[in-house]
């Protein structure tokens, strides 16, 4: 079950970004202390917003109760999903999925659940009313996570890749003549031989002095085995080796780092001052 939690999902998000995302993040995203503080925000919205038009029918206790739980079940709705196509992927990992669909499968249950609530406990006019605002609502939803997932999720995403400053990880090796390696997969790759680290699905693409090499291995694990010295991480995606860059620049108004080949690596916007500081400090 493990390997399954861990499997990439090959999602797309409500703009139709890609999300290198596997069942196991999506759950550790409940653990992440910004993923609270925006799910607060977007209660309080909601509440505040009232787009199911309840405050009229139902008191303010019941009111506020019918919001947090409709909200919890969602969650527990969408994180069954992920769960499910988790499964799936093992037999079919190629296709996209796209989260709107996620959105569609939560919140039908959650709002079957919330009507068959408001019947049995409160008055038909008040479920009569929620199924009226049931576009509304969804279209709400759909803008409040598809924010999450363009300003939120990427800085979780990014922060829990992110090696500590100025550690090495274990499997680091080092001589007095300075013969370093890398384990990459089940490679093992000489340190100076490597300029640039790309990550795609599930395996890693190294530009080094013989050519371009593909190996099955997880970008992180590589990361851990080198220190700022060595060079930094850019993106979620991207590790570029210190004598390889050449300066911190922009090309169609995003910022990059250009390479000495003349190629440019994409720098995301969470990480931009540390980048920002590293250049400084290596380059400068």
């Amino acid at each position: 079950m493990s390997g399954v939690l861990h499997l990439d999902l090959n999602l797309r998000a409500s703009t139709l970004e890609r999300i290198e995302i596997s069942a196991a993040q999506f759950m550790d995203l409940f653990r992440h202390r910004l993923s609270w503080r925006y799910f607060g925000l977007s209660l309080t919205i909601l509440l505040a917003t009232d787009p199911a038009e309840l405050t009229g029918t139902l008191s303010l206790p019941v009111y506020v109760a019918t919001w947090v739980g409709a909200f919890g079940l969602y969650l527990a709705h969408q994180t069954a999903l992920i769960l499910l196509l988790a499964s799936l992927r093992r037999l079919f990992p190629t296709p996209a999925f796209y989260w709107p669909f996620l959105t569609i499968g939560a919140f039908v249950p959650t709002l079957v659940v919330v009507e068959n609530v408001l019947d049995a406990f409160s008055n038909a006019q008040a479920s009569a009313i929620v199924i009226g605002r049931v576009a509304y609502i969804a279209l709400t939803v759909l803008v409040l996570e598809t924010i999450y997932q363009r300003f939120v999720l990427p800085r979780i995403l990014e922060q829990s890749e992110q090696p500590a400053a100025g550690s090495g990880g274990p499997e680091m090796e080092t001589s007095q003549q300075d013969a370093r390696v890398l384990h990459v997969g089940g490679a093992t790759l000489a340190f100076d031989e490597i300029s640039v680290i790309e990550a795609r699905e599930h395996h890693v693409h190294l530009r080094t002095t013989d050519g371009t090499q593909v190996h099955r291995a997880r970008l992180s694990d590589i990361v851990a085995q080198t220190c700022p010295d060595d060079g930094l991480q850019p993106h979620r995606s991207w590790w570029v080796s210190r004598s390889s860059v050449r300066e911190l620049g922009r090309e169609d108004g995003k910022p990059v780092l250009w390479l000495t080949d003349g190629t440019s690596v994409p720098v995301a916007r969470g990480r931009l001052e540390d980048v920002r500081d590293w250049v400084e400090r290596y380059l400068g």
